[in-house]
């Protein structure tokens, strides 16, 4: 987006953040024309079930609907777009909502048949940077994950049990999505483990994967 085009973009969600506040009911229903797929989006790359997503969107419209449309009024344009503020807000949604004991409980019931895709966080971050970090390197980690899978560099099993650790789920319960031996699944994810450390360095983004 060159200097031009961010100029009209800040104007006009400059504009959709006064008619919210001014008028929320019209302002809302023009925000959810314009913004509502795109947090869909944003949620969507987190691999939830289609029920779990509708649950992170409500949260995200109440978190940007209560005390008095709150986030609307704290948004700093100068510092990023709408777009860009919303899919910090999203994700972070979308962060608490995995860390939530009803998820931890609905993802090991929904996903007995292996069908993983991608997630975050190794454990909860202290600020919203470092939750930022985390979730780019974990974006990292699922494009190369896969990539070595379509090159049969790597097992889709030993993938899977990388994306589930990284969601943070204990060895135990990777054992119970899988179905193999806990001791097999800390083996397994022990492999891949080494050359994921390196790739994080050679990129800036030292993480622990956590074993």
């Amino acid at each position: 987006m060159n200097r031009e085009e961010r100029t009209d973009t800040i104007q006009a969600d400059e504009q959709l953040r006064a008619s919210i506040l001014n008028s929320p009911e019209v302002g809302w229903r023009a925000f959810l024309e314009i913004h509502a797929a795109f947090i869909r989006n944003i949620i969507k790359r987190h691999g939830f079930s289609i029920e779990d997503s509708e649950e992170v969107l409500q949260e995200v419209f109440h978190n940007l609907l209560k005390e008095d449309c709150r986030f609307f009024k704290v948004w700093d344009s100068s510092k990023c777009t709408l777009r860009g503020f919303l899919s910090v807000v999203a994700t972070h949604a979308a962060i608490t909502f995995y860390h939530s004991r009803f998820h931890r409980e609905s993802f090991l019931k929904s996903h007995q048949d292996g069908s993983i895709e991608l997630d975050v966080l190794v454990s909860p971050s202290v600020n919203p940077a470092e939750r930022l970090f985390r979730i780019q390197a974990v974006s990292l980690l699922t494009d190369v994950l896969n990539r070595w899978v379509i090159e049969g560099k790597l097992d889709s099993i030993d993938k899977k049990i990388v994306l589930l650790r990284l969601r943070g789920l204990s060895f135990k319960e990777i054992s119970d999505v899988t179905g193999m031996a806990v001791n097999h699944t800390t083996v397994r994810f022990s492999r891949p483990k080494p050359r994921l450390q390196k790739l994080l360095a050679r990129k800036g983004l030292e993480e622990d994967l956590n074993d």
